[in-house]
């Protein structure tokens, strides 16, 4: 009877905890069913708010499309409003008119009131808000539109402030409605279910059926009100489906049964004993080995669940085995993105083959205390007495310290080969008993090649190599006869190579002997290119000498001063005795023998007078001295350095116009300098159409034009002096060079005009530079007709204007 009614009262209880659980779990489902359809419902709310632009019209039409569709799907959506941030506008939906329920006496307070309150609320924290519930009196005839409207409540979607939209979403919800809809049908048939405010009083029940007097209840609050709202559930009474009276005499029925069922059991109780003490033992010693081993073991199921780790894998992750037993991928000992995808790939792949991992996988795992361990991983299926696979067992084995000496290893290597890679000197080792290339760096393979060949020939000959046939007796030294200097890895020896096949560089070739990795002897030659220094060198060696024909020319110069001041006197005093005779012969009486001897003494004086002026000037050109800026006039300068420039242009027969407006202005600079610019330029035409036109053609050339004007393109009006001929030209690629100091097309040439004449008009604030007549760019300016188009260049001269006061 004991065993009877303790049956019955356990079956009593399991159907009681089962009606709890049943309970629970109706009630967890059901709020999770609420806050599902809260979250969908926001995001579409988020997304009407998004509607709204510059555009009205589509913006109000997609509103109503919007919100038609989701009040349909969403029955407990009693109002959605639309409020423009400045509240001058209000869409709403169902549209009712006149005969809105929301604007009636009774209730558009309350709603207003409710609104605004949940609007400040939206507003502080910028996001959406839901309101507190709070009921409204009946206002239909439709007692079940009366029970919808009885308890509602407010969301609103403010208008983000860094967003487009400019309306605030505002919903209205019937709580009867959505605990209606949301919760299934026969979980209401099961349960009654009311919702308590934060006094946990009801202010809602969904039902009024009478409950049993003892029944099960259970509470869950609803997050997303802003007061502690719950929703309660009540268990109805279930109908008893068991007959207990039957049960009754099954329950003695099975007394009698377990009864001999013990005697049974205590025969058996023996032999069963003796197993259990054989498996402990069996079992303790197999623990032994597994504690004892130091790799890491970890067993896991089917679906990838730790449910063993041994106290090796522990001490080596710092988890003790209750933490990790029972984890699913990904594992706490797997810290970083990177980390579980790759392992978890890993452990996938593993899984998926049959037979494990047998090689082993390399992986990264992290301690507990954020310590990075580098892992051989040997994944192996685990078979029962059946044969059947009832999981796998991973075998990790610490390998950090030999990856970190791998790693070191590396990075020392590649510091080597970087460093190696990085020198501006062409690295080549060769085994010296075959000739066979052991090494080389990047240099040397960009230079020469990946071949032996350039090596050889860097050392002059092949004789340096080893014969085999003596390099295989150890018996005899092959070494013998070396200078001690290659045997070395101290020093060794230079000397300085001309390659013919390799555009006749010269490279600096450094070469010694040092051991190589297999034990052996290896030939090591360091190579520099050295061309540009012996460029270098021949370069200064041209340009001493150029500097030396400088100091002659500045020797002749002064000659040239001095003599030009000797002759200046003797001149001076023929034009004075042809002044004094012209005067003596207008006073002579006979007419006819002042026709005939005074315009010949006339012409005398003049040309006495021009040699003069010539001298002079060509003195004040050679001399030195110290700039010096004056207001004079343009056309002057010209003037003078075109007779200047006319000495060697009428020796060649060439012709130089000039082409000057009479509107130019004073210019303030120093007439000596813009002189000798203009006439070294004159000169440099003067060359160029001397060697371009052949001597019987000369009389039919083009002239050399000088043409002045101003320049307009500027933001300051300047000043433009075009030297234009008719020459040869300059190479486009030689154009950026020319004005470099020591640098001259001609052969001749000391490559320092151009480069003073830039300097002397930079000085001035100005520019000097050269197109050449072909050139599109100075097309526009050489606009005159009787320029020159296909040959020859024009240098532009660029003076300031300025008025100096």
């Amino acid at each position: 009877m004991v065993a009877m009614f303790t049956i019955l009262w356990t079956l009593n209880n399991q159907e009681t905890r089962q009606v709890e659980i049943t309970l629970f779990r109706d009630v967890d489902y059901s709020e999770q069913r609420i806050q599902v359809n809260f979250d969908e419902n926001e995001e579409e709310f988020l997304i009407l708010s998004k509607v709204f632009n510059e555009n009205v019209s589509s913006s109000t039409i997609e509103f109503y499309q919007r919100t038609g569709d989701l009040l349909s799907r969403h029955t407990e959506i009693l109002q959605i409003r639309a409020i423009s941030t400045d509240n001058t506008s209000t869409l709403k939906y169902p549209i009712n008119g006149a005969a809105d329920w929301t604007t009636g006496p009774v209730v558009k307070n309350i709603i207003q009131d409710n609104y605004q309150e949940t609007l400040q609320e939206a507003l502080k924290s910028g996001n959406g808000q839901y309101g507190h519930l709070f009921s409204l009196d009946s206002v239909s005839s439709n007692q079940a539109i009366n029970r919808n409207r009885s308890l509602v409540f407010w969301y609103v979607q403010p208008a983000q402030i860094f967003s487009t939209t400019n309306h605030h979403i505002a919903v209205l919800y019937s709580m009867p409605a959505l605990l209606n809809r949301i919760i299934p049908k026969d979980i209401l048939s099961r349960h009654r279910f009311t919702v308590l405010n934060e006094n946990r009083q009801p202010i809602l029940s969904l039902s009024e059926k009478n409950l049993a007097k003892v029944h099960a209840s259970h509470q869950v609050r609803l997050s997303k009100f802003p007061e502690s709202i719950a929703l309660q559930a009540e268990s109805y009474p279930s109908p008893s489906n068991i007959n207990y009276q039957m049960l009754y005499w099954l329950v003695i029925g099975l007394s009698a049964y377990v009864i001999w069922s013990f005697w049974s059991i205590w025969r058996h109780m023996k032999s069963r004993q003796d197993i259990q003490k054989n498996l402990i033992k069996e079992t303790n010693f197999r623990r032994a080995i597994e504690e004892s081993n130091p790799v890491g073991l970890r067993v896991h199921d089917m679906d990838g669940k730790i449910n063993y780790v041994n106290p090796a894998f522990c001490k080596m992750v710092g988890w003790t085995a209750e933490e990790l037993s029972g984890k699913y991928p990904p594992f706490p000992f797997w810290s970083s993105e990177e980390e579980v995808s790759n392992n978890m790939l890993k452990l996938d792949d593993a899984f998926k083959n049959k037979t494990g991992s047998v090689k082993g996988i390399e992986a990264t795992i992290t301690a507990k205390d954020g310590k990075k361990i580098a892992v051989r991983n040997f994944v192996s299926p685990m078979i029962d007495a059946r044969n059947r696979q009832t999981g796998w067992i991973n075998s990790l084995i610490d390998i950090s310290e030999p990856q970190r000496i791998r790693e070191e290893l590396a990075i020392s290597q590649q510091r080597f080969i970087t460093v190696l890679e990085g020198l501006d000197a062409a690295i080549s080792v060769i085994n010296p008993k075959n000739g066979e290339l052991l090494f080389t760096n990047g240099l040397y393979r960009e230079m020469f090649g990946n071949s032996a060949k350039a090596h050889m020939q860097l050392i002059g000959n092949e004789s340096n190599l080893i014969n085999n046939d003596l390099a295989d007796d150890d018996s005899i030294d092959i070494y013998a006869g070396l200078p001690s200097v290659m045997l070395t890895p101290i020093t060794g020896d230079s000397i300085e190579v001309q390659l013919p096949s390799h555009n006749e560089n010269w490279y600096e070739v450094r070469r010694r002997y040092i051991p190589w990795t297999d034990g052996h002897l290896a030939q090591l030659l360091i190579t520099t290119d050295i061309t540009l220094r012996k460029q270098t060198e021949e370069n200064l060696r041209k340009q001493e000498e150029k500097l030396q024909f400088s100091s002659r020319l500045t020797t002749m110069g002064e000659m040239a001063s001095s003599i030009a001041h000797e002759l200046n006197q003797p001149l001076a005093a023929i034009n004075n005795y042809c002044m004094g005779v012209i005067t003596r012969v207008k006073n002579y009486a006979d007419p006819t023998f002042q026709s005939e001897i005074l315009p010949a003494l006339e012409k005398a004086s003049a040309q006495a007078l021009r040699a003069g002026t010539i001298i002079q000037r060509i003195r004040n050109f050679v001399k030195r001295s110290a700039p010096q800026r004056i207001i004079c006039r343009i056309e002057d300068i010209i003037q003078q350095s075109i007779e200047l420039a006319e000495i060697d242009s009428k020796r060649y027969n060439l012709e130089i116009r000039s082409l000057l407006p009479t509107d130019l202005p004073d210019c303030f600079v120093d007439p000596v300098l813009i002189e000798q610019v203009i006439v070294n330029l004159l000169k440099n035409a003067i060359d160029s159409m001397r060697s371009s036109t052949p001597v019987h053609l000369r009389s039919m050339s083009q002239p050399i034009y000088l043409i002045v004007d101003f320049d307009k393109s500027s933001p300051h009006e300047m000043l433009r002096i075009r030297i234009v001929d008719n020459g040869l030209g300059i190479n486009s690629a030689l154009i950026p060079r020319i004005f470099e100091p020591f640098y001259s097309t001609k052969t001749e040439g000391m490559g320092m005009g151009l480069n003073i004449c830039r300097s002397v008009i930079e000085s001035h604030q100005g520019r000097l530079f050269v197109v050449n007549n072909n050139d599109e760019a100075i097309q526009e300016v050489n606009s005159e007709s009787y320029l020159a188009r296909e040959s020859g260049c024009t240098f532009v001269v660029l003076l300031p204007t300025e008025t100096i006061s």
